[in-house]
């Protein structure tokens, strides 16, 4: 079964609408804001679009630092119209992790 079942993918769907203003955004802004802040990193290459199965959906990078090495993550975050907020992560280049890659 495809992770693309469970949480939007990496890349827009096709049926995604792209957003070139991230007002409307703020709750995914907010945990992505946190999770950045949390592993002293800025966020980049940052994506707004809207989806009809997904809703609100942002995708952006972070590049985490830890013990000498680091690592770029990939981090997508969607809203629905309820406001609840979701999050999935996953290392560049790796795929979604549960561990190690």
């Amino acid at each position: 079964m495809s992770d693309d079942l469970f949480h939007p993918p990496w890349e827009p769907a096709s049926d995604e609408v792209s957003v070139s203003d991230g007002a409307g955004f703020s709750g995914c802004d907010a945990v992505i804001r946190a999770l950045a802040e949390k592993a002293d990193s800025n966020p980049r290459d940052t994506q707004y679009s809207l989806s009809k199965q997904w809703g609100k959906v942002v995708r952006t990078k972070l590049t985490i630092a830890h013990g000498g090495l680091s690592a770029t993550t990939l981090v997508v975050c969607w809203s629905s119209p309820d406001g609840k907020v979701q999050m999935v992560a996953q290392l560049e280049d790796c795929g979604a992790q549960l561990s190690g890659c």
